[in-house]
């Protein structure tokens, strides 16, 4: 199972409701999405999200989000409550006190619940203590870089368990350094793990850095190697005035893939080049960040028709 990390920007999120009928009949992704902001447009894309009927958890303490606790306890009583397909979640990091995890408990009593340790708790044996006493709490997820070793071998294991990684924390980001490099292989290694799921960040940073797009103006574009069983990316630079030639570079690359590794994404990419004409940033991003989830999908399908 695959736990893809979002920021809940406005373009990450219409991405994900572009994708979310794909994404609930795959049975393979559950989206983590953390808001990023207290707009009422979020609310639009999540009952896109239950009208598909796609799995998700929604974070329900993002740090330094004015009037977020008011706005998630309106969403959840006029939506999410009770919702089979919504776990709502809990970020937990060195400074959580097991208190605040148990006024979480009963805020949300009602649906199943989902803790992301992004660091060790400060108290982590009071709270498998009453991880294994509350049968709602159905995910943990792990965030690998803020976890000791030691701090998941104290782990409840009778929840689903989750790693998420950071790939960007040694990718170069930069097409003046490499033109290609390793991102990731976690979809290979989760299970033997012993993870029952893996996820990684959708973002570096902010939202002018997520996977596709970032600050310096460079893409970064996602695609699988079949012979290693590996996640690499393939880095272009991208003017802002001027990123016709750039996206030819994109397309001839995109056409050289084997079939198999493309995705229905990639096809809206090369309409654009067949009508003669360069997506804008946005929708490049957009595209590119539903490719990759396409392409994880496509490999935990592979992984799964290998072991029966």
């Amino acid at each position: 199972m695959y736990y893809p990390y979002l920021k809940g920007h406005k373009n990450g999120l219409a991405g994900l409701s572009e994708l979310a009928q794909k994404i609930a009949k795959s049975r393979a992704v559950t989206p983590i999405i953390e808001p990023a902001s207290t707009d009422s447009l979020i609310v639009s894309f999540l009952q896109d999200f239950k009208e598909a009927r796609m799995p998700f958890v929604f974070v329900t303490n993002p740090p330094g989000l004015p009037g977020a606790k008011e706005f998630i306890n309106e969403i959840y009583s006029s939506m999410l409550s009770g919702c089979a397909f919504c776990k709502m979640g809990m970020m937990i990091n060195g400074r959580t006190a097991l208190a605040q995890v148990e006024e979480f408990l009963k805020r949300f009593k009602k649906s199943e619940l989902c803790l992301i340790h992004f660091e060790n708790s400060p108290d982590s044996k009071g709270l498998m203590s009453l991880i294994a006493k509350t049968p709602a709490i159905r995910t943990q997820v792990f965030v690998e870089e803020g976890i000791s070793k030691r701090y998941l071998l104290e782990v409840d294991m009778s929840t689903k368990t989750v790693v998420i990684s950071n790939p960007f924390r040694n990718c170069s980001q930069s097409s003046k350094t490499r033109k290609r490099e390793f991102f990731s292989r976690s979809h290979a290694l989760y299970i033997q793990s012993g993870f029952d799921g893996f996820g990684d960040f959708l973002f570096a940073g902010d939202e002018s850095r997520e996977l596709c797009l970032h600050a310096d103006k460079e893409v970064h574009f996602p695609y699988y190697r079949k012979k290693t069983d590996e996640i690499w990316v393939r880095h272009f630079a991208w003017d802002v005035k001027g990123n016709s030639r750039a996206f030819l570079k994109m397309v001839e690359f995109i056409c050289s893939l084997p079939q198999y590794t493309r995705t229905e994404s990639l096809g809206e990419l090369l309409e654009f080049n067949r009508t003669g004409c360069c997506p804008e940033s946005q929708t490049l991003r957009r595209a590119l960040l539903k490719h990759y989830i396409e392409l994880m999908i496509k490999c935990i399908g592979k992984k799964q028709h290998s072991m029966a």
